[in-house]
Formats: C-alpha cells, sequence, structure tokens
C-alpha cells in the first residue's frame, strides 16, 4: 500500500495502524473529513482547516489538490494524531526559551519561503523567534502562500495515479516536530515512527540553482522594468499568488505602487508623454464592459435588511447575497454599510463557498442510535417499574430532564429499593423465567435516568390512608396556628410531638399488635368487630378488657390536650372553627384505624380459605383489569388521540393438586367493549365455571372472592349465583370480599405478567388493536403460565334480573350460599351470621346469560397450571434458632407439608417482603408475588437492639419508675395538677371504645340548605359559562371564610361541605345539564317537525280553495 506521501517521507512506511484495524485503504484528500477543531484547539491555533487540508500543508504541499491520495498511516502521521515536540521549531532558533504559541498557516509559509525549511502546522516557537520572524517578515508581510516545494506531476494510466517527483535539490524538512510526537498505540509503532529513523537533515541553499529557478520569472521582470525605466524603478521583491482579498492593507499599497510604475513605464514607450489618457482612456472602457449586473435597488434593500436584523447566522446569510468578488469589491460593501468589517465580509463568502448565496446554513440535528433490545428493554421496565419496588407520593413534584433540553414535571416517586438489590433481583427474576437480560451497566443507566427518590420507611397508601395521613398534617398545621391565640411554645412543640407519634405508630406498629383475641380493645378484632345491636353478629370474648395501650390511647389524650388549648383562644367564632376543624380530623384519623383493623380480619379468611382448600375444591379470585389502550409499533400521532380501551377480565382459579401443592389456572375474557356491570360478571362467571367444569371434573365446589366494586358486591350477583351453580354443576359456597383499598390480589399479578408479555409483542413489530389481537399477543410464543384467553361478548338481551329486595348490601362483607338460605357477615367469622330466605328477597329468577364466544379457551400455554407455593421463605435471623423455630411454626400451618424451608445465606435473600415489619425474604421474584398475595406476613416480636441500646432502656427504667411516661418517647400531658388519678387518665383514653367501635359507621344523609344550594348552582353555571371551571378544594375553603355585605358569616359551620361532597353535587349538575341538553334538542326537533306539519297544511288548505274557486267560476 503506497500513497502519495510515502515519496515525501520515504522512511516512514506506508500501511495501516493497529489502533484503526478498519481503515485498511487509501483515501483522497477530500475524502478526509474527521473533525480537526478539538486538535486545533489544543494547539492554541484559531484557524480553521478540514483533515485534508492539515495533511497537504503539514507536507509543505500549500497548493491543497483534494485528488492525492493518503495511507492510513501517513493520515494520522500528519493529521489529527500529529504532537508538537517540546522545543521552539524555528530554523534558528538559540539557546533554551520555551515555545508559548504555535506556528500558524501564514508563519510555515513565509519561513519556507525564505529559510526553505518545511514547519508544520501547530509547532511551537518562542518569543525570541518570533522577533525574529517579525524583524524578518515586516508590516509589509511577504506573502508566498502557493509557493511549493515540489514540483508536482500527475500522470494517469489505465490502472492507477502515479505520483512524480521532478528533481529537485532537497528540502529540509522539521521532521523532528513533525514526526517525534506522533502518538501510536503500539511499541512498534513507536519504534518505526522514531525521529532517529526518519529524521531528514539536508539542507536548502538560499544561493542554490533551485533558488535562481524559483525566481527566473521574477528576474526576468525585473530586467525589463530596469531597462523601461532606465534605473528609476526599483525591481520586484516578490510575485504574489495569493488572492488580492486576503493580503494585508500594506501589501496592497506595495502591489498598486509596483503596478502603476510598471504600467505608466510601458504605456510611456506606446505613446510618450500621454501615459495618463491612455490608461484613463483603458479604464473608462473597462468600467463600461464591467456593468454590475445586479439591481442597485435591491442591493439597497438587502443592505437595509442588513443593517435591521439582530441575529449573526442571519446577517451573515443576507449579506452573502452581495458580497460576492463578482458583484462587489470589500471597499464597495464597507462604503454601502457602515461598520461593516472584512471578516465579516470573509465569512459571508465562506458561507457562498459552504451553503451558496442566501442559502440558510444547514444544522444537523442530533442522531441516536437505539442499539438496544427493545424486547429486553420493555421487560426490564416492566420489573423496575412495579408497583412493589415503585410507589407514588400523594404530593411534591420533580422534573425529568430529556437529551433535547425538554423538561417534564412528573410525580414525586419513591424507590423503595437501592439500585444494586433492584438488580439483583431482577437477574434473578430473568432467571427464574429464563430470559437473557440487559448488561448490569444498562440497568443501572436506565434506573439513575428514571429518577426517583430513596426512602425505605415509607409504603403505598390506600384511600383512607391517605386520608389519615393528611389529617394528621391538617393537625399539625392547627397545632401550629394556636401559637398565634396564646399558647405557649412547649406546649406547640410537645403536641406536635405527640400527633408525629401517632401517625408513625399507625402506619408501622399498629397492624402488628392486632389479634383475634387480646385484653386490649383496640387491639381485639372480636371486640371491635362485633355489632353492637345484632347478636347473630356478635362474637363473645372469654377474657376481660382490662389491659391498655398508651400509644393506642394517645389519640384520645392529644385530642383532649388540643381542645383544651382551643378552650383558651379568646375569640368565640375563631375558637368554633378551629375546633370543628379539629374533629373532622381526629373522625378521619379514627377511621384510618378502624380500617387497619377491618384490613386484617379480612385477610384472615384469605389465609383460612388457602390452608383448608380440599382437592374437589377451588378458589376463584376476580377482577376487572384497567382497560387496554390500543398499541402500535409504528403509531401515528392521530391514532393516539381518541382511542377506546378494550375491556378484560381476569378469574384466577386456585386448586389443589394430587402432589398437595397449590397450583392456578388463570382464566382471561377479553371484550372489544361492554358496560362493566354485575350481568357482564355473572355471564364471564358462568363461563369460566363450564370451562372449570370441563376441564377438571372433579371440581364440585367453588369460593368466590374480589374487592368491592359495585359490579361485584351487588344483591342480584348474590342471587344469579344458585341458577349459575345448577346451570354449571359446581356449587358455589361462600362470597368473600376484601376490605377496600386493602392492596392487590392474585389477579394484578397475572395482569402484569400478561401486560409485560403484550408489550414485548409490540415492541418485536406487532401491533395491538383488538380483542383479537390480545389475545393472539397473550398466547404467543409460550404463553404465560397457566394463563388462558378467551374473546367473548355480553348478550344483554338475556338479563331477566333488574331488582332484589336486599337491605343494608353495603355492610355485608362475608355470604355463605345453602339451598335456600344466604348467611352473611359484617366481618369475618364475628359472631354465626344473620340468615336471610332466598326466596323473601327475590323478585326475578336470572336464567341463563348466553355469553357469546367469539374465540374459546382453545389454545393452552406450555405450563398449562401456574404454580401458587414452592418453597420456604427464609427470616431475617436465620441463624437465631428460636426464630427459625417460630418460622417453622407459621408454615407448618400452611399445606404443603413436603417442603423444606430453604435457608439461604448473604446476598441470595434478595426480595423482601414489602409490608411494614415483616421479616420475609425470598430466593425468587415470583415467591415474594405469592407470599404478598396469598400468606401471612410474620412480624418480629422482640426486634434486635445494641448492648448500649438495652443499657439504656434500663437506664430510662430507673429514672422514670414513679413516672407516666408514653413509651415512644412523647412526654404525655397529664393533669396531675387537677387531682386526675392514672386511673382516670386511662377511663378517658378508652372512653370511646365500645364494642363494635372499627365496624363501617353508615354514611350520614344529609340535606343541602337552600343558601348552599343555590351558591354552588351559581358558581357551576358560572364556570360552564366562561369555561374556567374552579376546583371544589377553593370552593370549600371560600365556603368556610365567606361574608356577606354585612360582614356576617355566609354559611354556617354546618353548611360548609368537604371536597368530596361539592364534587358529588358538580357531577351530578352536570349529568343533569347533559339530560337537559338532550331533552331541549329533542324538543326543539319536535317544534320544528309540528312547525312543518302546519306549513303543509297550510299549502294544501290553499291549493284546494284555488282549486273550488277555479271550479265555481
Amino acid at each position: 500500500m503506497d500513497c502519495h506521501f510515502g515519496l515525501l517521507f520515504p522512511t516512514v512506511a506506508c500501511g495501516i495502524l493497529p489502533r484503526f484495524p478498519l481503515e485498511a485503504t487509501k483515501v483522497k484528500l477530500n475524502d478526509c473529513y474527521k473533525s480537526t477543531q478539538s486538535h486545533l484547539s489544543s494547539l492554541k491555533l484559531s484557524q480553521k482547516l478540514r483533515e485534508g487540508e492539515l495533511i497537504s500543508f503539514r507536507a509543505g504541499l500549500f497548493t491543497f489538490n483534494g485528488n492525492i491520495e493518503v495511507c492510513p498511516k501517513h493520515r494520522h502521521f500528519l493529521g489529527i494524531f500529529w504532537r508538537p515536540k517540546a522545543g521552539c521549531a524555528f530554523p534558528d532558533h538559540l539557546g533554551r526559551c520555551r515555545p508559548d504559541r504555535p506556528i500558524n498557516l501564514e508563519m510555515c509559509r513565509n519561513i519556507y519561503f525564505e529559510k526553505g525549511v518545511v514547519l508544520p502546522v501547530g509547532a511551537g516557537i518562542c518569543k525570541k523567534c518570533r522577533g525574529v520572524y517579525y524583524n524578518t517578515f515586516p508590516a509589509t508581510d511577504v506573502e508566498c502562500q502557493n509557493i511549493e516545494p515540489h514540483d508536482h506531476v500527475f500522470e494517469e494510466n489505465n490502472n492507477t495515479t502515479n505520483y512524480h517527483l521532478r528533481t529537485l535539490p532537497a528540502v529540509k524538512y522539521a521532521t523532528e516536530d513533525l514526526i517525534d510526537n506522533v502518538s501510536c498505540d503500539s511499541s512498534q509503532e513507536n519504534q518505526n515512527l522514531s525521529s532517529s529513523q526518519i529524521s531528514q537533515e539536508s539542507n536548502w541553499s538560499a544561493t542554490s540553482n533551485a533558488q535562481g529557478v524559483l525566481k527566473e520569472g521574477l528576474h526576468s521582470m525585473n530586467s525589463a522594468l530596469d531597462l523601461l525605466g532606465k534605473g528609476t524603478i526599483s525591481p520586484i521583491k516578490f510575485q504574489l499568488k495569493t488572492p488580492l482579498e486576503h493580503v494585508k492593507d500594506s501589501t496592497v499599497r506595495y502591489l498598486k505602487r509596483k503596478a502603476n510604475e510598471a504600467v505608466h513605464s510601458v504605456l510611456e514607450h506606446i505613446a510618450p508623454g500621454q501615459s495618463s489618457q491612455l490608461l484613463h482612456l483603458l479604464a473608462r472602457e473597462t468600467s463600461i464592459i464591467n456593468v454590475p449586473t445586479t439591481s442597485t435597488d435591491l442591493t439597497n434593500l438587502i443592505a437595509n435588511l442588513y443593517m435591521e436584523a439582530d441575529n449573526n447566522t442571519l446577517k451573515c446569510q443576507l449579506l452573502s447575497m452581495i458580497s460576492s468578488p463578482d458583484m462587489h469589491t470589500k471597499e464597495n460593501l464597507q462604503s454601502l454599510i457602515p461598520g461593516l468589517s472584512k471578516w465579516k465580509i470573509d465569512q459571508s463568502r465562506s458561507h457562498i463557498a459552504t451553503c451558496g448565496a442566501g442559502v440558510p446554513q444547514q444544522t444537523q440535528g442530533s442522531f441516536y442510535r437505539n442499539r438496544m433490545d427493545p424486547e429486553k428493554l420493555e421487560h426490564a421496565l416492566d420489573f423496575i417499574l412495579d408497583p412493589n419496588f415503585v410507589q407514588i407520593c400523594s404530593y411534591g413534584t420533580r422534573n425529568l430532564k430529556f437529551d433535547n433540553g425538554e423538561t417534564v414535571s412528573i410525580p414525586e416517586v419513591v424507590r423503595t429499593s437501592c439500585h444494586s438489590s433492584l438488580v439483583q433481583m431482577y437477574k434473578t427474576y430473568c432467571k427464574e423465567s429464563v430470559f437473557t437480560p440487559l448488561a448490569d451497566s444498562t440497568l443501572y443507566k436506565i434506573l439513575s435516568t428514571c429518577s426517583a427518590a430513596k426512602r425505605t420507611n415509607l409504603s403505598g397508601l390506600d384511600n383512607m390512608a391517605a386520608d389519615g395521613t393528611s389529617a394528621c398534617d391538617s393537625l399539625l398545621k392547627t397545632i401550629e396556628d394556636l401559637s398565634d391565640h396564646g399558647v405557649v411554645k412547649d406546649k406547640i412543640m410537645e403536641l406536635k410531638s405527640g400527633i408525629k407519634s401517632l401517625k408513625l405508630y399507625l402506619k408501622s406498629e399498629y397492624s402488628r399488635n392486632i389479634d383475634m383475641a387480646s385484653t386490649i380493645p383496640d387491639h381485639c378484632m372480636k371486640f371491635a368487630l362485633s355489632s353492637s345491636s345484632d347478636v347473630l353478629l356478635q362474637e363473645k370474648c372469654d377474657h376481660q378488657h382490662e389491659a391498655l395501650c398508651e400509644k393506642c390511647g394517645l389519640m384520645e389524650e392529644m385530642e383532649h390536650q388540643i381542645k383544651t388549648a382551643i378552650s383558651s383562644v379568646q375569640d368565640f367564632e375563631t375558637a368554633s372553627d378551629i375546633k370543628l376543624s379539629v374533629d373532622f380530623d381526629i373522625s378521619k384519623v379514627k377511621q384510618w384505624k378502624s380500617h387497619i383493623l377491618r384490613t386484617k380480619n379480612q385477610n384472615e379468611c384469605r389465609y383460612h380459605l388457602m390452608e383448608t382448600l380440599e382437592s374437589h375444591q377451588m378458589i376463584i379470585v376476580m377482577d376487572w383489569a384497567m382497560k387496554f389502550l390500543p398499541l402500535l409499533f409504528r403509531e401515528k400521532q392521530s391514532d393516539f388521540y381518541g382511542q377506546k380501551g378494550l375491556n378484560w377480565h381476569v378469574s384466577v382459579a386456585i386448586f389443589r393438586s394430587s402432589d398437595g401443592a397449590l397450583k392456578h389456572n388463570t382464566f382471561t375474557h377479553l371484550l372489544n367493549g361492554c358496560k362493566q356491570d354485575w350481568y357482564a360478571v355473572a355471564s364471564i362467571l358462568e363461563h369460566t365455571l363450564h370451562t372449570i367444569k370441563a376441564q377438571k371434573p372433579e371440581v364440585e365446589e367453588v369460593f368466590l372472592r374480589s374487592d368491592n366494586a359495585g359490579c361485584y358486591h351487588c344483591g342480584c350477583l348474590w342471587l344469579a349465583l344458585d341458577g349459575i351453580g345448577e346451570r354449571t354443576g359446581i356449587r358455589i359456597l361462600r362470597y368473600d370480599y376484601s376490605e377496600p383499598q386493602a392492596g392487590k390480589s392474585v389477579c394484578d399479578s397475572k395482569i402484569a405478567h400478561m401486560r409485560c408479555k403484550m408489550k414485548m409483542h409490540v415492541s418485536s413489530g406487532g401491533n395491538i388493536t383488538t380483542a383479537e389481537d390480545m389475545q393472539a399477543a397473550i398466547m404467543s410464543g409460550s404463553g404465560v403460565s397457566g394463563c388462558q384467553c378467551a374473546v367473548v361478548s355480553v348478550d344483554t338481551t338475556k338479563q331477566t334480573m333488574f331488582q332484589h329486595k336486599l337491605k343494608g348490601v353495603n355492610s355485608i362483607s362475608n355470604l355463605k350460599f345453602e339451598e335456600n338460605n344466604i348467611i352473611y357477615w359484617q366481618s369475618f367469622n364475628i359472631g354465626i351470621g344473620r340468615k336471610i330466605m332466598r326466596s323473601d328477597v327475590l323478585r326475578q329468577e336470572q336464567e341463563e346469560t348466553g355469553l357469546i364466544i367469539h374465540s374459546n379457551f382453545d389454545k393452552l400455554p406450555d405450563n398449562k397450571h401456574g404454580d401458587i407455593r414452592s418453597c420456604r421463605p427464609t427470616t431475617v435471623n436465620d441463624g437465631d434458632q428460636e426464630n427459625r423455630n417460630e418460622d417453622a411454626d407459621v408454615t407448618q400451618e400452611l399445606p404443603n407439608e413436603n417442603v423444606v424451608e430453604d435457608i439461604v445465606e448473604g446476598p441470595a435473600k434478595l426480595f423482601l417482603c414489602p409490608e411494614q415489619g415483616c421479616i420475609k425474604m425470598y430466593q425468587t421474584h415470583s415467591n415474594l408475588e405469592r407470599h404478598v398475595y396469598l400468606d401471612r406476613h410474620v412480624y418480629e416480636s422482640n426486634p434486635q437492639t445494641s448492648t448500649y441500646d438495652q443499657v439504656k432502656k434500663k437506664w430510662a427504667e430507673t429514672c422514670y419508675t414513679n413516672l407516666e411516661v408514653s413509651q415512644v418517647g412523647v412526654s404525655t400531658l397529664r393533669r396531675s395538677t387537677e387531682g386526675e388519678s392514672v386511673e382516670n387518665d386511662m377511663t378517658m383514653m378508652t372512653a370511646d371504645q365500645n364494642v363494635g367501635w372499627a365496624l363501617k359507621k353508615d354514611r350520614k344523609v344529609t340535606r343541602f340548605s337552600t343558601r348552599v344550594k343555590s351558591y354552588l348552582s351559581d358558581v357551576f353555571q358560572a364556570g360552564n359559562t366562561s369555561g374556567k371551571k374552579v376546583n371544589p378544594s377553593d370552593i370549600s375553603k371560600l365556603m368556610k371564610c365567606s361574608r356577606n355585605e354585612d360582614g356576617e358569616r355566609r354559611f354556617c359551620r354546618e353548611e360548609c361541605l368537604t371536597t368530596s361532597q361539592i364534587n358529588s353535587y358538580f357531577s351530578r349538575l352536570a349529568l343533569l345539564n347533559r339530560r337537559d341538553g338532550v331533552h331541549n334538542r329533542q324538543r326543539i326537533e319536535l317544534v320544528e317537525d309540528e312547525d312543518l306539519q302546519s306549513v303543509v297544511a297550510a299549502i294544501e288548505d290553499e291549493e284546494l280553495r284555488e282549486t273550488l274557486h277555479a271550479h265555481l267560476g
């Protein structure tokens, strides 16, 4: 591989560099397009040179020829990998001065012409040598840009282009600067490029024959001028090869003077004594020939636009339209546009060469190569964004910045696991599901891109929990406001500390203290959930409730102390407002506490069914999945808006196999559209039981479980279950409901798996727009373990049941179905239940639902049955034998007795239970899901404490033996000064804790006053008219402080509404407006029809009269 530069540098063999093995061919200088910006900036050069030009100039070829070929080694040897020598490169350098500036292209040309030495562009020069250079080249600044060290001849033959050098005297190359500092990767390359091997030290003589050859033409001209001027004309010092617009003003003046002398000397010999007249005649004819082709008006317009423009890019674009050398000179442009510099003219002419006159500069946008496997990316995101690891706070936002500068505001997100643990869990999950994950570095990059706060002491809050925590925050704000009404600072700090401790206790510790039977009334589920009015819904305790929990009593204590502080407020109106706000917040906190207790009791039902399930029985958990929006592999913007979601219902049937292990079958019904009511649920349930009977004939009984959605918690559905059981041959024994807002069921796990499969299908190039596409996506490949899909439609024409006579449906949580009886409970396992006759509440039977089947459960996944439990969990204290025995006792209650507890060490314990205080941890993600949805949580009864903490506790007990101090670190406010005993305090703390205190309270029905209705209607209509709809929360605050013209409150405290009440009222008003709009349109259409009929009748009467008159006339 020989290139043209191998002739200039014969000691540097042509070839390729090990660092760039892919660059194995010669390229032309025009094709050398690598960026030189950073390289020239590192050399402190402000000139802009392309890579090909830089290679040519460093080789001494100052006339650029883009057809010259260069090999990879010489390309990097002379290009962007060249490095300057540490010393000064000037030929006459003496001393030890270090270089402080680089040698630019102009200096390289001048030094070559004067000294005959080729210096590479960017070599260093010291201050002393720079002074010598400026003394050698004064203000006239010799310009010799096109004088070359070699006379190149290019001869073309049939095969290749040969590059020959004419025999010229030796040229001195400063190869110590050019070669010694080339960066190479291998030692062999460094050895090949050493200065000892490629140094060329031959000298150029200023008096050599070559110098005479180069100046032969100039010498002849000077001889002719000397003869014409008769010795009066000084000789010309140099020949100009550079364009006139690029030379300095001093050089231009010199050239004009010499040209004037030469021209006048010639014209004087042609017309003696008339040289000036002859020159004027020539100049006039030239001006007539060279009439500008551009319009003067257009030029002036462009000049005015240039002066008015405020953008430099736009100015350069405008100036390029008139700055061409063929149109105007620099002097004309400067006179046309005041203040215009030559540099800007040069920039505009450069713009003409690169982009064209008046053409906008094309800015190349950023392009990103998406080399990540989309299927693996979707799989990773589905796991990382799982709600078990990512939770959204009910407050706060954060900004998410994109690479293009765009910023999007997202809700504040909490990530409950650190990045390393999350990556390890994901890799374990992939290993379990036989999936090849992304690299660790990519996963960490994804986690850092999806920014989130890292807090481990928070858990996902449902509506009641969110209301309870918000009420605690409202109480803290109310306590702060009391400082403005004379309450001392110490009392404020004490009350705030108590509210914070109460909030933390309810969030973390209270659920662990709850038990079925306890001597503490706040912890006893039998006592808290027994009905005080119905003996059939009561569960008698075999113990006395004499013990008290000071942490639970903290609520009543804080309520009493806050109201005592409120009583010190002087303004009666302000005090009543604060008291009403405190009562509302306290009620929300109490509802939160009751919700925690009911949740734990309802979960006992799930545990009981799992533990007592027999081989001929099944548990069916039902849930509607969130509507699935259509997904396209390449989605247009018009396809995104106005999408209609696809309905799908999931039923997970849990059963016990022959080996005693729990397994499941998931039946997914896909619908292109339906109303999600009880009849749709009954139709899907009937089809599911028919399928179960066909696939597993041994199943005879089922237990139903779902959430409290209206389509499930419905009396019509309960009454229809008897007929469904008779038609399918499977008897429905029970129907149990979870506590509202009490977490996810096993259906959510299977829904997540199927969503992941559908997203992977779309990432692979598929589209999902219909229920049939959903079925194909879920069942593609090996399918989802244990999941079957069917595309169906609900036949609403076969609905025959519309009403029932059941009362108090909202208070029922558990039902049992006998032959013609229904037994219901308000809470699971509390009392013997109240029995009602089915015939007493039935109005009309529901016949066969007749679900329309478009595509049945024909295709089965590779794994027909999914596993529910396959291994034992490990606890935090595996080394503690007592805790291991305790864990074994818990797991012995589970049905699978053949499985041995899996004790793992160290990092293998990856998946921790997200429940606050639960000590279970698992090796696989699937086992964690099964524990969350199906198993009991195990709490550590005696948390580990350090030795010093135990010493501190004993010291505190010794110091406060005779004092009543809260164990949560809050000084309980006692009224010892009033003579009240501790027993009276304890009685006060539990005064409100009566039998059934945790049961659902009947919703109080309040009728709005006429003033409230009128006010809300006016506000709603004003929002509809103006288009600026108000926020219900703002209206709620405004009602509390709104006053009439007399300065009195517009509404009393009892009339002030909450945000939810206002929101509900606005919803009813919106519904009435829509109905009124429909009725008005129908009325208008009816009136228009009546008017049209009247007109037609009148026309017919008139025609009849005219006919009679004509006949009679």
